[in-house]
């Protein structure tokens, strides 16, 4: 290459290029966070409280208060999907049902610094209230 091939700003990578490489780490990222967490939790953090009404649909992993994905968009894979900050909800606690969780209709606390590693506690709009054993 000669010196005048050589351009003093070079072309950035392609979008399309740059997006599917940020698409497939943050895939492989969530896929090893999904994992763990079927693992540690087995099914619905709420299957058989009664008031919070019964389980159905799909397991979907749920991202907890302060790590929502829409509050933690352009941070690193490794720092939005953490097994401290989700956990497994079946599909009517975590977006359909009554006490769906991404309605706003039911709100879940970490108890320890260890997030949903550790016990939660979930609180209801109505005011109902259930805490998990440590």
């Amino acid at each position: 290459m000669t010196a005048a091939n050589r351009l003093a700003f070079p072309k950035p990578e392609p979008r399309r290029k740059a997006k599917g490489r940020k698409q497939r780490r943050e895939a492989t990222v969530l896929d090893r966070v999904w994992k763990a967490v079927k693992a540690r939790d087995g099914r619905c953090r709420l299957a058989g409280v009664l008031h919070f009404g019964a389980c159905a649909g799909k397991h979907e992993l749920a991202h907890a208060e302060g790590k929502r994905r829409f509050r933690t968009r352009g941070q690193a894979a490794d720092e939005r999907h953490q097994t401290a900050f989700c956990l497994l909800l079946c599909s009517s606690h975590h977006r359909l049902g009554e006490y769906a969780y991404d309605a706003h209709r039911m709100y879940i606390e970490m108890l320890t610094p260890r997030g949903a590693d550790g016990p939660l506690r979930f609180r209801t709009h109505d005011g109902a209230v259930w805490e998990e054993q440590a």
